[in-house]
């Protein structure tokens, strides 16, 4: 099976095709809040059981990996057109090489039993339709509980030298249709 984010060449993040000049990075209004499974699916990795992380999985800082993971992010408030850009160079995923990591279409509840609702989907019509999918109904911020990112291929990088894989996401967005992130 071939993994669902291809390696990219140069010039595929954020600030490299944004048709938004410049783009903003100082709000927080949608971010991720932890990594709480992942899993790698390359056969020479090995899940250590006793510290609960994978074992040669990368064989040094030229070499790629395929993950999949369950991330816990927030959206504050409707978002259109929301685009996440993973670093797969190392970088700071604003510019470089980057993976356009595809959002899945549905609803989301809270699973504590919370009211929180959010719906991800086209909400744009007619003319406006522009396939960017679109986060909605957050009622002034809804968590995403254990959304799937699956089968990306990363480069190896431990920038902080901690023996675990390191990534950089940018998530951009448009606060009204039209400005396409995605």
């Amino acid at each position: 099976q071939q993994p669902r984010s291809l390696a990219v060449s140069s010039g595929t993040c954020l600030d490299d095709i944004s048709t938004a000049v410049p783009t903003s990075c100082g709000s927080q209004d949608v971010k991720f809040i932890r990594i709480v499974d992942a899993v790698v699916l390359d056969s020479q990795a090995s899940l250590n059981t006793e510290t609960g992380i994978w074992e040669n999985a990368c064989r040094g800082y030229d070499d790629y990996v395929r993950v999949t993971f369950l991330a816990d992010w927030v959206a504050s408030a409707d978002r259109f057109d929301v685009g996440m850009y993973i670093s797969t160079d190392g970088g700071d995923a604003k510019n470089g090489e980057c993976l356009l990591a595809p959002l899945t279409e549905g609803t989301f509840t809270d699973p504590s039993g919370g009211s929180g609702k959010v719906v991800i989907t086209e909400a744009e019509i007619g003319a406006n339709a522009d396939g960017c999918l679109d986060v909605i109904g957050t009622n002034g911020g809804t968590i995403m509980y254990s959304y799937p990112f699956e089968d990306l291929l990363m480069k190896c990088d431990d920038s902080d030298g901690d023996g675990l894989l390191d990534f950089r996401i940018v998530i951009g967005w448009s606060n009204g249709d039209g400005t396409r992130y995605c």
